[in-house]
């Protein structure tokens, strides 16, 4: 830490009843400030009090990796899946099922953003694997989606109409944020790029970072001020630098522990924003530490955690 304060232990607070592998989180918190977590262990999904309660709530393929983002007027999360295992599903505080779409196919997605009055699922298939496409619903309605009409469809008439798009360099999507308030898209391997526009008549795509390069399917993440994500040998990037001054060198979070991650090809980024750490957990006992405050120090803003316990 930066301060002298006794640091805090972990401890265990609950097994889940399978005692499988807890492969994501989703927590639905309602306008009256209600909230609910969901806890994926293997097949199972369980509704976690906090504690030690896991009530099952349904069943998802044992490799799925759960993920939710929450729709706050219809007060539901739309859960997603990374490993596309398990279609669409929908969480409402009560009740676990999967998502109607008014698509005559079951959806998967990697991701799902809430965006401008819309839901919208990247990386989908529907009946056939489309990595490089995306489709948002119609306003202000996550449940009703359109995977025949293009954005900019000459039918549209009112421009809240549900519709698809495809990234210009038709690879796979591997990452969303929110950047002060532009959707930015990212492929593997590839580009960033950020959607421009209001309604399905005139939404389109415009380049934002053709040199990105990013990797894995969690590494990008908002950190408030910033967006992170990693590249081609471990590279962590900052996109505040590069909007603010190019491809620099400064935008190279990471230049500070190169040997540290110069061998990476993935992680699953996590914001802190109460503490404002980044964590980039990269495989068994292999944690990085961001501390965002020690960014503009000149020091390394960074640290390495290992840990002895068996779960490392």
């Amino acid at each position: 830490d930066t301060h002298f304060r006794p640091r805090k232990p972990f401890d265990k607070l609950g097994t889940a009843t399978n005692t499988t592998s807890i492969n994501g989180f989703i927590q639905l918190i309602k306008n009256d400030d209600t909230s609910t977590t969901l806890a994926q262990s293997g097949n199972t999904v369980y509704e976690w009090n906090g504690t030690t309660t896991f009530t099952s709530r349904g069943t998802v393929s044992s490799s799925s990796r759960l993920r939710g983002t929450t729709w706050t007027l219809g007060g539901y999360s739309v859960i997603t899946d990374t490993a596309k295992a398990t279609v669409v599903t929908k969480w409402d505080g009560t009740s676990f099922t999967t998502l109607t779409t008014g698509l005559g196919a079951d959806l998967y997605a990697k991701y799902g953003v809430v965006h401008l009055n819309r839901v919208w699922l990247f990386n989908v298939t529907s009946g056939t694997n489309t990595p490089h496409l995306f489709v948002a619903s119609a306003f202000e309605n996550p449940q009703s989606y359109d995977t025949t009409n293009r954005a900019q469809a000459s039918g549209f008439s009112t421009g809240n109409e549900a519709f698809y798009m495809t990234i210009p360099d038709l690879k796979p999507i591997n990452g969303v944020e929110v950047f002060y308030g532009n959707l930015i898209i990212s492929t593997e391997g590839g580009s960033l790029w950020k959607l421009t526009g209001t309604d399905s008549m005139d939404f389109a795509l415009v380049p934002y970072y053709p040199g990105s390069a990013a990797i894995g399917t969690e590494t990008m993440k908002s950190i408030g001020d910033d967006v992170v994500y990693m590249k081609r040998d471990g590279v962590i990037e900052s996109l505040r630098s590069t909007d603010t001054a190019g491809d620099v060198k400064t935008d190279d979070l990471s230049r500070f522990i190169r040997n540290t991650v110069r061998d990476l090809t993935s992680c699953i980024t996590v914001y802190d924003q109460t503490r404002q750490k980044v964590y980039f957990f990269a495989g068994s006992n292999n944690l990085l530490v961001l501390f965002k405050e020690m960014l503009t120090s000149g020091l390394s803003p960074w640290s390495v955690y290992r840990t002895d316990h068996s779960s490392a």
